[in-house]
């Protein structure tokens, strides 16, 4: 498209088809996303890059045409896959698919298989995403610049609230929204939910097993002053999830079974968040949690959470002064002591 606009746009200057001056300008408009600026002098079936796209969204049908508005939300370079429409337009499964393919066959977006997930995953080219963009930025009022957008943000947030009833700790593993999340809440102002969702624990565990440390640390840095706020407990129980984070978010990083209040009750270093894991412990008497006592701050090290192994041993956790006692928790769902010398002429004759 780009290439066939610019090629028309030389037809009006053959004489300076080689002149450098005039390539630069066209690839400075293009790097710099100044898209009006490559633009016919005279009539022709695309005046500009924005009229070319505008002329495949206008032959949509309006309910098509404000599905495909609603891709202005997203990012650059950033896939979305079909769940993520599912819940944002409140459709099944097939419905979504069968309206991208629409506009695939229009070459509107762009459509993959995830690799290891049953569902497709979506693009669109960054021309097309600007082309929405500035549209929303039109159809915004002279006195709140962006309302268009901001509204767009808040009713995915809405769509998601109502999917996890506002406990944001359920949130579905899409491959989007955990990674997301922030920047739409930033995008819909609603900052206010940043420290109900980010001070979670529970939050937190399902954030760091679906993102991993790096991508958690990430939003905490950049979304600081709407998580800690000014009160001296929010700031400090916002230091702990980051230091938590740091030092144990590896462990719980892809593990499902690797449970966050465990992780948090074994850590005495972060008391508030020991505090907040306790709380949650002893509102699910359905669980089994251990909680460390009598440790010496001083001396305080990382427990490692658990060894996972195979056949009928599922994790080992060493206890004891000299540490040579460990609990075995077993396929079966029981536990039991085991002495380090016993279990290890056990594992020799294996």
């Amino acid at each position: 498209m780009v290439v066939s606009l610019i090629s028309s746009l030389l037809q009006d200057h053959p004489d300076e088809i080689r002149d450098e001056g005039r390539w630069s300008y066209y690839l400075d408009a293009l790097s710099k996303r100044r898209y009006s600026k490559i633009r016919r002098n005279r009539d022709y079936e695309h005046e500009s890059i924005y009229d070319a796209i505008s002329l495949s969204v206008d032959s949509l049908t309006e309910k098509k045409r404000n599905y495909y508005h609603d891709f202005a939300l997203f990012q650059d370079d950033v896939s979305i896959p079909c769940p993520v429409l599912e819940i944002l337009w409140s459709l099944e499964r097939y419905e979504v698919e069968d309206i991208m393919k629409h506009f695939v066959k229009k070459s509107l977006i762009c459509e993959e298989v995830h690799p290891s997930r049953n569902w497709h995953i979506y693009s669109i080219h960054s021309l097309q995403l600007d082309y929405l963009k500035y549209q929303l930025q039109c159809s915004s009022t002279e006195e709140d610049v962006g309302s268009c957008e901001r509204r767009l943000h808040e009713r995915l947030i809405s769509q998601y609230q109502l999917k996890c009833d506002s406990e944001f700790e359920k949130l579905p593993d899409d491959d989007y929204i955990h990674f997301y999340l922030g920047y739409h809440l930033h995008k819909s102002r609603q900052v206010s939910l940043f420290p109900q969702i980010y001070l979670n624990l529970l939050f937190v565990g399902e954030k760091l097993r679906l993102c991993g440390p790096a991508d958690l640390l990430t939003d905490l840095r950049k979304y600081r002053e709407f998580i800690a706020g000014e009160t001296e407990e929010r700031t400090r129980l916002f230091d702990e999830i980051q230091g938590f984070a740091e030092l144990v978010g590896y462990v719980k990083y892809g593990q499902e079974d690797v449970d966050i209040v465990q992780l948090a009750l074994q850590n005495p270093k972060f008391e508030l968040l020991q505090e907040r894991a306790r709380e949650i412990a002893l509102s699910q008497p359905s669980r089994l949690y251990f909680e460390w006592l009598g440790a010496d701050m001083q001396q305080w090290k990382n427990p490692e959470s658990s060894v996972v192994c195979s056949e009928g041993v599922r994790c080992v956790k060493f206890v004891g002064e000299e540490g040579n006692l460990f609990l075995v928790g077993l396929n079966d769902g029981s536990i039991e002591v085991r002495h380090v010398k016993v279990i290890h002429s056990e594992m020799l004759i294996f």
